[in-house]
């Protein structure tokens, strides 16, 4: 949908019969737009918080305020986080199965086994089709961070590297550089390693089933020490 102009005839016959209601922002600004706005409506939500509305609703701008004014009703002015925010919304955007990247990214295996039991069963697909796609969005965010870490080695600054991490977003950029700093280059190359693994294991090099490979490779991707090659 094309968005509507101040100075459009549509616009300003709005604006005389009521409140017209504007939403333009920068996208690099999403976060703290999101957090105004909870704070507007009473509720304190920290940048997880903000963070994980974003990448459940995506840019939507609309659809974000419609959800923040949702979670405010609920909260009746109690702080929200990030667990409450996953819970009230329902995803809509691109990427449904960021709360396993970011566990990853954090080192959190628990929550990385939890949230892929929650996105498969969310997802509403047969789960040998649900499987590759989750292992094809924790190989491109093993990259992005291994972009990132690189990157951040040659002094750049997150926002100066979203095109080179392929990201639409700073906030994006700036938790790659955060989960970068967790792993050494020799983690997220044979992470990297790992992910391709799984890739073969999925399309036929395994007689286990999709979600088990799944939880294997998380188990070594996402734990203290460098992934191991898996024997079949």
């Amino acid at each position: 949908m094309n968005a509507i102009r101040r100075d459009a005839p549509l616009a300003k016959a709005c604006a005389k019969a009521g409140d017209l209601l504007v939403y333009d922002v920068v996208k690099r600004r999403l976060v703290s737009w999101v957090g105004e706005r909870f704070k507007a409506q009473g509720v304190a939500a920290g940048p997880d918080a903000c963070t994980a509305l974003l990448q459940l609703v995506g840019d939507d701008l609309g659809r974000l305020a419609a959800e923040i004014d949702k979670i405010a009703v609920w909260a009746d002015g109690e702080p929200v986080g990030e667990v409450e925010v996953e819970r009230l919304v329902a995803a809509s955007a691109d990427t449904p199965v960021y709360a396993i990247t970011d566990a990853w990214g954090r080192r959190e295996l628990g929550r990385a086994l939890e949230a892929t039991e929650a996105a498969l069963e969310r997802s509403g697909r047969p789960v040998p089709a649900v499987v590759p796609m989750i292992a094809a969005q924790l190989a491109r965010q093993i990259g992005v961070v291994r972009r990132a870490r690189r990157l951040e080695e040659e002094g750049v600054r997150p926002k100066d590297a979203m095109k080179q991490l392929g990201v639409r977003y700073e906030f994006q950029a700036e938790r790659a550089f955060e989960f970068a700093r967790g792993f050494s280059d020799a983690e997220l190359d044979a992470a990297l390693l790992r992910v391709a693994e799984l890739d073969h294991a999925l399309k036929g090099g395994s007689r286990l089933q999709p979600e088990l490979e799944l939880q294997l490779a998380l188990i070594d991707v996402a734990g203290d020490r460098e992934p191991r090659r898996p024997a079949r």
